[in-house]
């Protein structure tokens, strides 16, 4: 689950939370918070929201991810006041 996206306040795109069951819960290594940079080497950066969502249900089953994490920093969670409104 993804937030962010050029059309909203955090201009960015983050990890919003991982699916249980999901080859990236399995993989263990995506992280809430992380920054979703690339997708098989296709940039997110300046993506919308929508437009990331695209690409991500586009990749096939094996996938690259490019994620960029805050040195030290790792969020277990991220408060509903931390989300723009229409992404709740």
């Amino acid at each position: 689950m993804i937030i962010g996206g050029l059309d909203t306040p955090l201009g960015m795109l983050y990890v919003k939370g991982v699916q249980p069951g999901t080859p990236a819960e399995r993989c263990n290594r995506l992280q809430i918070g992380d920054q979703l940079i690339e997708v098989n080497n296709h940039s997110l950066v300046g993506m919308t929201h929508s437009e990331a969502l695209t690409v991500l249900k586009q990749a096939p089953p094996l996938v690259k991810l490019t994620v960029a994490r805050k040195k030290g920093r790792v969020l277990n969670s991220l408060e509903h006041s931390d989300l723009p409104p229409r992404l709740l």
